[in-house]
């Protein structure tokens, strides 16, 4: 599947096109969930949220100079699988220069002939705008959640190998809807 990194899905918003240097705050962190759910609580060290992660998770924050734009600011928790199951969760902080993401055609502008795109659901997250979806291809896919809050970009993400999709289709719900805000 030739789904975008991180970077590439989330700075474009914000204008960038240089590689965005980065601070790494933890490494496999393994907060658990106080509600005993069996999760890691993955609070975002500098950013403004936090999430739930079935596995250890690596929290950083990517920042870019970009002559154009200015200072763009992502923070980032994320964490890959012995089986290849890969969780991501984005903040991009916006700018003057930030495009605004069409969340009607965010989905659907993924698709390609190699690519399908399908359970595409527009309902607010949280009284915030938001597009949430998968996207597969013959070898892989993603569930992916995209939030349109006044300041920032969120992006969820779950990328899975097309052999574990079972098991990503029985971990997508917690994660995508795990997210919560704090002040940022």
């Amino acid at each position: 599947m030739v789904l975008p990194s991180l970077v590439a899905l989330c700075l474009p918003f914000a204008g960038c096109t240089k590689k965005p240097e980065m601070k790494m705050h933890r490494t496999q962190a393994t907060t658990r969930d106080v509600s005993g759910s069996g999760w890691y609580y993955a609070a975002s060290t500098e950013g403004s949220f936090s999430a739930l992660l079935p596995i250890p998770f690596n929290d950083f924050t990517l920042r870019v100079q970009d002559p154009k734009v200015g200072e763009v600011t992502s923070y980032a928790i994320g964490s890959k699988s012995a089986e290849g199951l890969k969780f991501s969760v984005v903040e991009t902080v916006k700018t003057s220069t930030t495009k605004e993401p069409d969340l009607d055609t965010f989905a659907t502008a993924m698709q390609s002939p190699d690519q399908t795109v399908k359970g595409i659901d527009r309902a607010a997250y949280q009284g915030i705008p938001s597009v949430a979806f998968e996207i597969s291809d013959p070898k892989s896919g993603a569930f992916i959640r995209c939030i349109n809050a006044p300041q920032r970009l969120f992006m969820l993400i779950l990328e899975y190998p097309a052999d574990q999709r079972p098991a990503a289709d029985g971990m997508q719900e917690r994660f995508l809807n795990s997210l919560q805000f704090k002040k940022p």
